[in-house]
């Protein structure tokens, strides 16, 4: 009977051990997933989506970095600096925006967040600042060199995707989130705005010359546009992207330019055979400016016949006659069109994601 109760009593408290484990890796299990819940996650999320619309376009298909500020609003009423332009980077494996060390959200507070993209730890030489009171950005000593995405693969439509490219799209989110509650489980996403112009070119024959059976090819030598002012500073005044057609909006100068620094010009693809459908031979950046007079377009080009005979063509025309002046945030397209004795010109501007068709966006 002794050796009975004995072994009775070593089973017992084996079970009551195993049982405390179980318990514990519950608790530890438990724990982790509220950690999880109560982690404060980003999304880059989405770039110039309109209110109540859903945007095709994210921010990790463009740039892979952002900074964020934030702020928590304690019941008592102080704000904390919560994130001091942290940087957030976008894993490829993954698919999710990352940082380091992790943020918990708090039950009883409020938050405010801010975003610009890149990072400014990934470019050179500009500087990154925020109004702690309004939200808004100040981005110091931009540069832009008249890097040409089509340049070396000029396509039938525009692209708008400058990832890869030495210039930098540089973007903001303009209203910010402010009055964010404690949102376990879910992630802050943000709407980006572009600030810079995105200028393109496409170049074309008209239907004449294309039916025209004694020519055999229509090529593009060169096209050089420029000069442009290349450097410049932002300090963010409004909380949507400017409307040129808006004269409210254009009383508000959110650029200083410093013309006295290196201009440059945007050379187009070579040596493209053109049809009636045309090709864009040119998609840059620019720092939001006035078109000088002396800005000019130089376009050269050499038809072939079925004799071989070639004949070669160069037209200029001054820039401003088509575009006075370039707003941030919004979308450039020059259309030439080459005819058999003349140079014709179709320009418009639009919304960064807005396609230019016929003449209109």
């Amino acid at each position: 009977m002794k050796a009975y109760k004995s072994i009775m009593a070593v089973l017992c408290l084996a079970l009551l051990t195993t049982a405390g484990c179980q318990s514990e890796l519950l608790i530890d299990d438990q724990q982790h997933r509220q950690a999880v819940a109560d982690t404060i996650d980003f999304v880059g999320g989405f770039i110039d989506k309109p209110v109540n619309t859903k945007s095709t376009a994210l921010l990790a298909e463009h740039l892979n970095t952002m900074g964020v500020w934030g702020w928590q609003i304690i019941p008592e009423g102080d704000e904390l600096k919560l994130f001091d332009n942290q940087i957030v980077s976008y894993n490829n494996a993954t698919g999710d925006w990352t940082y380091s060390p992790k943020k918990l959200w708090s039950d009883d507070s409020q938050y405010r967040f801010y975003a610009y993209a890149p990072h400014s730890d990934s470019t050179a030489g500009s500087t990154v600042s925020i109004d702690p009171v309004t939200g808004r950005f100040k981005i110091d000593d931009i540069t832009l060199g008249g890097s040409n995405i089509m340049y070396n693969t000029p396509l039938r439509a525009a692209s708008g995707n400058f990832n890869g490219v030495t210039d930098i799209d540089w973007m903001i989110d303009r209203t910010g989130l402010a009055g964010v509650k404690s949102s376990f489980g879910r992630k802050v996403t943000f709407n980006m705005q572009h600030i810079l112009v995105k200028f393109n070119v496409k170049v074309r024959i008209n239907n004449i010359l294309e039916a025209d059976s004694s020519i055999v090819s229509v090529t593009l030598d060169s096209l050089t546009i420029g000069t442009f002012i290349g450097h410049g500073s932002f300090e963010q005044k409004l909380n949507h992207t400017p409307d040129p057609g808006n004269a409210d909006d254009n009383a508000v100068q959110e650029w200083t330019i410093d013309p006295s620094k290196p201009r440059y010009s945007i050379n187009s693809a070579r040596n493209v055979g053109i049809d009636a459908t045309g090709f864009y031979v040119i998609e840059s950046l620019l720092i939001p400016q006035e078109v000088d007079p002396g800005n000019t377009v130089k376009i050269s080009y050499t038809t072939t016949s079925h004799d071989a005979h070639t004949e070669k063509y160069t037209g200029i025309f001054n820039l401003n006659s088509v575009f006075d002046r370039f707003v941030g945030g919004n979308n450039y397209t020059l259309v030439i069109t080459i005819s058999p004795d003349i140079i014709t010109f179709d320009a418009g501007s639009g919304s960064w994601e807005t396609a230019f068709t016929n003449g209109v966006f």
